[in-house]
């Protein structure tokens, strides 16, 4: 019993040799009627043949479409669902025998022997489809089915494995990205613990400049004082001195007084005028309140201002003061006063 029956024209066996060099290396058995045993009718032998083939392939070409064998052929085989139908040459559909367009086969007119051509991949399977048992193909269908599913399963495990895969990736790169923020927060919180520590230290030395301003502050408060003390004081002695200066002059007047008075006296004559004896005593009790403040007292009058001298003026004479010498002292004592006060204000 043969695997495969070839029909065929003969004028294409050069083109169908090839053909059956392949399936014959894959272990196929094929009968494609090169000889015909002597004394053997050959459309019996062919009959025969055909119909303990387990398929029968047809090769259509421009030659085969016109033989009435191949095409008897392939209607005995399109019958009892054997038929594998093969174009050796593109062909119309109009040129086809009734009733074998409908049936796709595979197309062979450019093969060259190429194992991964299309056409002799479809080929292959439909042969081995046909000469599968039915049992065995309903086995090799779940099996596919099985592998089907499992070929499913498998993309969708390699779909997730991918998905988790660019997950991963994103949780890497995010991980990165945190990592490198975090890098950059450490270097910030070390860039303000850096600022932290200087202000620190500035605010130490600022303190130290405060603590320093407030003792001078407090220095210039107390030489403020005290020259507010000094300048109470020197106002004490310039009023001391003013009021000396008045009682002076008050003084003053009273010797001019008694000067004219006795030139007065001496002009007129000793019996014009009587004369009377100055009582050092009375003066000296008059002169009594413009003694000055270091407790030197004038004890006695001084001579008269023409330069002359009374003949009843008989007491000691009295030294006259320096006015000018006691106005310029006061003036220094304002002055000085005027400058420290002035030293005060502005510090």
């Amino acid at each position: 019993m043969s695997d495969i029956f070839f029909s065929y024209s003969s004028k294409d066996r050069d083109r169908v040799r090839p053909i059956h060099a392949a399936l014959a290396e894959r272990g196929f058995e094929i009968f494609w009627d090169q000889s015909v045993p002597p004394g053997t009718d050959w459309d019996t032998w062919i009959r025969q043949r055909l119909n303990q083939s387990k398929c029968a392939i047809v090769f259509w070409s421009v030659h085969s479409i016109v033989s009435d064998n191949v095409r008897h052929e392939a209607s005995v085989a399109k019958q009892h669902g054997k038929l594998i139908p093969v174009l050796l040459d593109d062909l119309a559909a109009d040129q086809f025998p009734m009733g074998h367009y409908a049936l796709q086969g595979a197309n062979l007119s450019a093969w060259t022997g190429d194992e991964q051509y299309d056409g002799w991949l479809k080929l292959q399977q439909e042969v081995e489809a046909k000469l599968t048992p039915l049992w065995v193909r309903r086995q090799i269908d779940r099996l596919e089915a099985e592998l089907v599913a499992e070929r499913a399963r498998r993309e969708g495990a390699e779909r997730r494995d991918r998905t988790l895969r660019e997950q991963i990736v994103k949780e890497v790169a995010s991980q990165q990205q945190v990592t490198r923020e975090r890098d950059d927060l450490l270097e910030a919180v070390s860039m303000l613990k850096d600022r932290l520590g200087t202000a620190e230290e500035d605010n130490s030395k600022l303190k130290g400049q405060i603590h320093e301003d407030l003792r001078r502050r407090d220095e210039i408060e107390d030489r403020q004082d005290h020259l507010l003390r000094q300048a109470a004081e020197a106002a004490q002695k310039i009023e001391t001195l003013e009021r000396t200066i008045s009682e002076l002059k008050v003084a003053t007047a009273k010797r001019e007084i008694v000067d004219i008075t006795d030139n007065q006296s001496t002009e007129r004559g000793p019996e014009a005028v009587p004369h009377v004896q100055p009582n050092n005593d009375m003066a000296k009790s008059e002169l009594e309140p413009i003694a000055k403040p270091d407790e030197t007292h004038v004890t006695d009058l001084p001579p008269p201002l023409g330069g002359g001298k009374s003949s009843a003026h008989t007491g000691p004479e009295i030294s006259k003061p320096n006015i000018l010498e006691v106005t310029f002292g006061a003036i220094l004592l304002l002055l000085l006063f005027g400058f420290l006060l002035a030293a005060a204000v502005s510090q």
